[in-house]
């Protein structure tokens, strides 16, 4: 599913204390000086302007979100169309990872090296809410790349294609029913509850990374037959970037084939590309570099010197040596990993540049433990004890206890110790045998510092 982080212009700088960040564009957009025009302001209420206004203008740069520039206006007139910038004449094949030169997952100052393109925006399910769009063509047709922020490092999350011209491989596209698809990739998934229940979203288990908007309005966002969508159309089609897990899957080198030196000597300076090989999981703690001495302890916001919400410079600073790994469970991301005295320790970050925040921090052994000396290996009816407001979270093989009185961290508890409690006990204490033993712990949000910008 997609997920395209919008811009709420009403929110402003006082959400960056929110749940979820929500960025607000710069005046103007960092554009290379060769490529930037100096403007007048417009009025950003203005719900339209000339057409030549509208090309010179989001040629060099993103203006402010508002009508006058939202980029369905591209793709309901000739003029404006025959003006988007082309980055190849040739029109390519849509792949799972690419179309053409391009591929979701580059940052915007990558995607600005391969292709000129136009700087719109589209508006969100609420009055102020906008999300960027870079708008090219790729032979006679339009792609839209979406991104969450105007900022040089922001990924690009997804491309989407609303031209019938761009087809896959196998000859499908925009104008092809769901009975084409699945002749061509076997059953697959629909979700009836995209875009409000407006749409229906087909993905299909053979051909991950692209999915199609069906223009079906779906009763109560269910789909309980698919013989309902087989003369239905596609509207849109979207090419998303992969989670690191996802490219981690696609990869195709062997996790036997690399020694620890090997393992150490590749992740010591950055990121490998996400691969099984370079799994968080695969520990290595006589190889992992050292940060201090002394032993950590958790806290709501920290282990030791490694806390949430801190940027990966502010880390380096503290920890100049680490390995750099890749979380894989779940979606996954990136993390780097280190020894506090004689513990070891991992972080999972946002991204990978400088400005990326810590989200997560994780003890892989016994050895770090809470003020009151709880961590992988206590018993779970102690921790229950220690600590007040219990509450349990238990599905899909993971199980997981957490306290108010302990913010922000989490125990992890065997799966199938959750599976066998009994709710007939009155008190917390009883739900589980005195012989099961903590698996795991997270520290997770946000933390003492809100997030980064990028």
């Amino acid at each position: 599913m997609r997920l395209i982080l919008p811009l709420t212009l009403v929110c402003a700088w006082a959400c960056r204390g929110s749940s979820k960040p929500v960025p607000t564009p710069p005046p103007t957009a960092a554009v290379a000086p060769d490529t930037a025009r100096p403007a007048a302001p417009l009025d950003p209420t203005l719900d339209t302007v000339a057409d030549s206004v509208f090309l010179a203008r989001s040629a060099s740069g993103w203006p402010d979100p508002g009508n006058a520039f939202e980029e369905w206006r591209v793709r309901s007139s000739p003029t404006l169309r025959s003006g988007v910038p082309q980055c190849v004449t040739a029109t390519p094949v849509v792949h799972r990872d690419s179309i053409g030169p391009l591929r979701p997952g580059v940052t915007l100052n990558e995607l600005r090296a391969v292709c000129p393109f136009l700087h719109l925006w589209r508006s969100g399910s609420e009055p102020d809410e906008w999300s960027a769009v870079a708008v090219m063509r790729l032979g006679s047709s339009l792609v839209g790349a979406m991104l969450g922020d105007t900022t040089s490092n922001q990924r690009v999350s997804a491309l989407e294609v609303l031209d019938s011209t761009l087809r896959t491989a196998e000859g499908v596209g925009v104008g092809s029913t769901y009975r084409e698809l699945r002749a061509a990739y076997g059953p697959g998934n629909l979700d009836g509850g995209a875009e409000e229940c407006t749409i229906v979203e087909a993905t299909f288990p053979s051909h991950p990374g692209i999915s199609f908007d069906l223009n079906y309005r779906s009763p109560n966002c269910e789909i309980s037959d698919d013989s309902v969508v087989l003369t239905v159309r596609v509207l849109a089609m979207w090419v998303e970037a992969p989670t690191a897990t996802e490219s981690a899957e696609r990869s195709t080198s062997d996790t036997l084939s690399i020694s620890d030196s090997a393992f150490a000597r590749s992740t010591l300076a950055t990121w490998p590309r996400p691969s099984l090989t370079y799994d968080l999981r695969r520990i290595h703690p006589g190889l992992t570099p050292q940060c201090t001495t002394l032993i950590p302890v958790i806290t709501p916001d920290s282990i030791g010197p490694i806390a949430l919400g801190e940027s990966l410079s502010e880390l380096r600073r503290r920890c100049p040596e680490t390995l750099h790994v890749w979380s894989l469970e779940r979606s996954g991301g990136p993390a780097v990993l280190v020894r506090l005295g004689s513990a070891l320790v991992s972080a999972v970050l946002s991204d990978t540049f400088p400005a990326s925040f810590i989200t997560r921090i994780q003890p892989l052994d016994s050895v770090a433990r809470t003020p009151q000396g709880f961590g992988i290996g206590s018993k779970v009816t102690q921790v229950i004890s220690a600590y007040s407001g219990f509450s349990m979270i238990s599905g899909a093989g993971s199980c997981t206890i957490s306290f108010e009185s302990l913010p922000r961290t989490m125990f992890l508890v065997p799966s199938g110790a959750c599976a066998a409690v009994s709710h007939s006990h009155s008190r917390a204490t009883e739900l589980f045998p005195p012989d099961v033993l903590i698996s795991g712990v997270l520290v997770v949000g946000r933390g003492r510092t809100p997030p980064s910008r990028y």
